[in-house]
């Protein structure tokens, strides 16, 4: 039998079916037994199978829109309609997407309040000015387009064709009439700023509405727009406040230039008049230094010109919420105009006392006499409830400075230096009030100070207080400030010494570190190097040569570089002079802690007696074990890569130094410390006593000849003694 065709195929799979409405009433029964059961049917309706030929196996046939709408029509031509497999309801069609072009028409007339339909222009309530500059240009490109459209591609000529258009035009016109008649009576800039508004708004709504709707490419593709436009609007506003006469503006009194920007800092950020603080950070990105200094220089100078004039009653707290900005640290100036030209100055100044401000004590406590206890006591919670405020929202801006940067810490540390450098005349006897600040600044900047110790205050935190500050650190020169109980020269003296043992123990001691870790690394890599090239006769030619010339030649570069930075090493760390200059250091550091130990203290002036006493004294045994320990790393260090340089000094103050801890070893706890001092005397007597000298002197120095044996035997023993009491 011939095979049936496609026509046959679909006559013979439709049976017979009964009248139309005998069908209708059939369906609807069943949708209401549907409803019924509230459950579902995966085979509602009538199901239809193509039928194949006895030559044919049989199959069933997936439906599809096109079978279905072929078996419609070829039931329309018979006469019959067929009943509609599914029951359901069909879902109403999504809203076509706005094609990427017509929503960037949209969005950019919408932002930047501009078209380029002059129809859309001319409606009544529309706000769109109409650029027929840029469409004129546009008809110059493309004579045959009569409709234009915003695009990424015109942005920026759009926005200066907008920007372009003279608010105090004359003009008959109708076109350029009618777009000066919708231009607002603002500044440029506030333009610029509002349009960046409502693009964020726009893409805020894009991203938290139309994510749900949109595919995640075309909403990307929008993103990509809008940050576009914002951009352009942030360097253009940039420009304008530089350049306040870069495009046309309104003719009015109002301040341009960064100026205008004083009354919106003043403003809340979350009002329209605010500056948010997303468009400062975009600005102040987009901007250089020198615009920077520009644009937010003269703006805080604009506010520290308006606090200079408030008082602790008037509305200070606008000017002072408005400053998250850095501090700065203007040189040159004496203790009383710091405080009133540094930025932070007038803010800190606000008090309430009479030398600051004798208007309070008028206002305020006027005929307190003939006043009753309760009104004075009213009066005075009243101020120092606004000290209070003052004082939180100072140590608030001063927190927000220091935790945004390191160097923004390090601004507000050399503030308060300087602020102190300044007044140190306050503490003598005699002050003349015209050469320091103010009280109600140095009060408020105590106050902020005493918050900023409140987290370590607690005794459980007592171990973070460094007491060794005024040695490290130069911010704060102590140097002429009386001390409990110490001369001028025994202050300079021990501050000098300590600033730079600090020094030394971060610097040099740690290069000497690197240095002796590249030197065995160097030597490891070389007996590495040399083991492979005696080992190549057993491997070569055999199927893993390959492999280890490949390792041998790695092996050799590896093995230059790190030489290389050997030599670039000594170049510096081996230089005789810069050694010489640590030796004399060092010298000090050790007749420095030997007169520490010295029960006569007269040591070096006098020569130290041995044996010391039991106890060894307390400002020895508080010092940090690193001064003792930077001494032997750097004699060691020198023993081993330039012996000589220790005859550019006295050997006899290392010689005392070790032979007095060796004598006196409960001095040192650590044993591994007292050990090196053993191997400094190894290397100067062993290996370079030619070069060191140290032989000689350790055969005739009246302390060796006395205690070096003793010291020795007294060492090694309780090494013994260790290393017995560790193995149990």
């Amino acid at each position: 039998m011939d095979p049936a065709t496609p026509k046959q195929v679909a006559e013979q799979a439709v049976p017979e079916l009964p009248s139309p409405s005998s069908d209708a009433e059939k369906i609807r029964l069943k949708r209401l037994a549907k409803l019924q059961q509230n459950s579902s049917d995966n085979s509602v309706g009538t199901s239809r199978t193509f039928a194949s030929s006895s030559n044919t196996a049989s199959a069933t046939a997936p439906t599809s829109l096109k079978s279905q709408s072929k078996q419609l029509q070829q039931q329309k031509d018979k006469g019959r309609l067929e009943p509609m497999n599914t029951t359901s309801v069909s879902p109403k069609p999504k809203q076509p997407v706005k094609s990427f072009e017509d929503w960037q028409n949209d969005v950019i007339s919408k932002i930047l309040q501009i078209t380029l339909d002059k129809s859309s222009a001319e409606k009544s309530d529309s706000q769109l000015i109409y650029l027929y500059s840029q469409v004129a240009e546009l008809k110059e490109e493309d004579p045959e387009n009569t409709s234009f459209k915003l695009s990424q591609s015109i942005l920026e000529s759009a926005l200066v064709a907008r920007l372009s258009i003279n608010p105090d035009q004359m003009s008959d016109d109708e076109e350029i009439v009618q777009a000066i008649s919708k231009l607002p009576r603002t500044p440029t800039f506030d333009y610029l700023l509002d349009s960046w508004k409502r693009a964020v708004e726009i893409k805020k709504n894009l991203l938290t509405r139309a994510s749900k709707t949109l595919e995640p490419s075309i909403i990307n593709e929008r993103v990509n727009v809008l940050d576009t436009i914002k951009d352009l609007l942030v360097n253009y506003a940039g420009l304008i406040i530089q350049y306040p006469d870069m495009f046309p503006q309104v003719n009015n009194s109002m301040n341009l230039g960064p100026e205008q920007l004083v009354p919106r800092l003043l403003a809340d950020v979350n009002t329209t008049e605010g500056l948010p603080w997303d468009f400062i950070q975009e600005l102040s990105a987009k901007i250089d230094e020198e615009g920077f200094e520009q644009v937010f220089g003269q703006a805080l100078i604009g506010l520290t010109a308006q606090m200079r004039s408030k008082k602790i009653l008037d509305d200070f707290l606008r000017p002072l919420n408005a400053c998250s900005f850095k501090c700065w640290n203007p040189p040159n100036l004496t203790a009383k105009t710091f405080e009133v030209m540094s930025f932070l100055g007038p803010f800190c100044r606000l008090s309430v006392f009479p030398l600051d401000e004798p208007t309070i004590a008028e206002s305020y406590f006027s005929n307190v006499q003939q006043r009753s206890k309760a009104d004075v006591d009213s009066a005075m919670i009243s101020l120092r409830g606004a000290i209070r405020g003052v004082q939180k929202s100072l140590f608030n801006i001063f927190n927000n400075i220091v935790r945004s940067s390191p160097s923004s810490k390090e601004a507000v540390l050399s503030y308060f230096a300087t602020v102190i450098k300044l007044n140190e005349k306050r503490a003598q006897m005699q002050v003349d009030p015209s050469q320091v600040g103010t009280d109600g600044f140095l009060m408020n900047l105590s106050s902020v100070l005493l918050t900023f110790a409140d987290p370590f205050m607690g005794y459980t935190k007592i171990d973070r207080i460094d007491v060794n500050y005024f040695r490290k650190s130069k911010r704060i020169d102590i140097s002429q400030e009386t001390k409990i109980k110490a001369t001028q020269q025994e202050s300079d003296a021990y501050y000098s010494l300590e600033n730079e043992k600090a020094i030394h123990h971060y610097g040099p001691l740690q290069c000497y570190d690197n240095y002796n870790n590249l030197n065995r690394d160097l030597m490891e890599l070389q007996k590495q190097y040399d083991g492979m090239r005696a080992d190549q006769p057993n491997w070569a030619g055999t199927p893993a040569a390959a492999i280890n010339e490949v390792l041998l030649k790695r092996c050799k570069d590896q093995l230059d570089k790190w030489a290389s930075h050997k030599i670039a090493y000594d170049s510096q760390l081996l230089d005789p002079e810069s050694l010489s200059h640590s030796l004399q250091f060092y010298n000090l550091v050790i007749n420095w802690v030997l007169r520490i130990v010295d029960p006569t203290g007269q040591h070096p002036k006098k020569q130290i007696s041995l044996p010391l006493p039991p106890t060894p004294p307390k400002e020895f045994i508080m010092l940090p074990e690193f001064i003792i320990e930077d001494v032997t790393e750097f004699f060691l260090f020198i023993s081993r890569y330039n012996p000589r340089v220790i005859l550019s000094g006295s050997r006899d103050e290392l010689i005392i130094f070790i032979i007095t801890f060796l004598k006196s070893s409960s001095y040192i706890k650590n044993p591994y410390l007292k050990a090196k001092f053993v191997e400094i005397l190894f290397y100067y007597t062993t290996r370079n006593d030619n070069e060191g000298g140290m032989g000689a002197i350790l055969n005739s120095h009246p302390i060796s000849l006395e205690h070096l044996m003793s010291s020795l035997m007294s060492f090694y023993v309780g090494g013994t003694d260790r290393n017995a009491h560790s193995i149990l």
